[in-house]
């Protein structure tokens, strides 16, 4: 609890609205988890607060819809859809997505409200770059050369040897191993100077990661 606030805290105080997202993921995490393995308590209440913490958790940042998507993946290669309890998961988080999805269309693509062009990303710059080891380098030494992305490795690299916990620990790995790729291909995509890019947004958007080392 002490290594959770510990964290947290300094994403409040920060008042990154990265840290909401982060707190909110791994709620989100948590509460399927503790479904998908019948730990928690299974019924129309906790469903409706796991699709309003999902609902949060897509409409703060896109990041967030990344990690729904990401979340609605596993948990779907990993449940067996013929139990009524793992359907209503998996249907509790595609719905979930229709508001941030139907207000992703529409500020971008209906009214234009946030324009996104080939000004921020685009295909000829990931083409470009990803031949290039040099920069999946720099992507991985930016990330790995922060304190509490380390110290978080460590703490559950310890849970693993020590707790055991092998379904938690999976779940844990495929989130963070298939995020980190994710984030690889959005930085190699950039048209932005790539050091740049890495320089003023790693921080951030690796909380979801850190929280969920120090968690698990």
């Amino acid at each position: 609890l002490s290594l959770l606030l510990f964290v947290a805290g300094q994403f409040f105080f920060r008042a990154y609205i990265d840290g909401l997202v982060a707190i909110y993921a791994l709620i989100s995490l948590l509460i399927a988890y503790d479904f998908t393995n019948k730990f928690g308590e299974f019924n129309n209440f906790n469903l409706l607060i796991l699709f309003l913490n999902n609902l949060t958790l897509s409409l703060l940042k896109n990041e967030g819809i990344i990690i729904l998507v990401l979340l609605l993946t596993i948990l779907f290669f990993s449940l067996s859809m013929n139990e009524k309890r793992n359907r209503k998961i998996i249907f509790v988080f595609l719905v979930s997505l229709v508001p941030a999805i139907t207000w992703f269309i529409y500020a971008h693509y209906l009214s234009n409200l946030y324009h996104v062009s080939e000004a921020n990303f685009s295909i000829n710059s990931l083409y470009k770059r990803i031949n290039n080891f040099e920069n999946f380098i720099m992507i991985l030494k930016y990330f790995f050369s922060q304190t509490k992305f380390i110290i978080g490795i460590i703490i559950f690299v310890l849970s693993i040897l020590l707790l055991k916990n092998n379904k938690g620990n999976i779940l844990i790995i495929y989130f963070n191993l298939v995020y980190l790729i994710v984030l690889i291909l959005i930085y190699l995509s950039t048209n932005a100077d790539l050091e740049w890019h890495l320089s003023s947004s790693v921080s951030r958007i690796s909380k979801p990661m850190i929280l969920s080392f120090y968690t698990f």
